[in-house]
């Protein structure tokens, strides 16, 4: 890709995520579950279990270990 249509493409970004922002709720939530779909992945059961989680008091993940800087052999 170009600088130019690298450009282009960060902006269309933009514009959608503030086009989202401004949305009703069903619309960013219909366009949500298209894009897990595409994934193949439940949108429905994502956010239950996301519910689940946060009601039992959230999720805390603790790793010593540094993904950026580790060496792959």
């Amino acid at each position: 890709m170009t600088s130019k249509e690298e450009l282009r493409q960060k902006l269309r970004d933009k514009l959608q995520q503030k086009k989202m922002k401004r949305a009703p709720k069903k619309v960013v939530e219909n366009k949500m579950e298209k894009d897990f779909k595409k994934m193949n992945i439940d949108y429905k059961k994502l956010k239950e279990d996301i519910e689940r989680v946060n009601k039992s008091g959230g999720l805390t993940l603790n790793s010593n270990t540094n993904f950026m800087n580790s060496k792959s052999e």
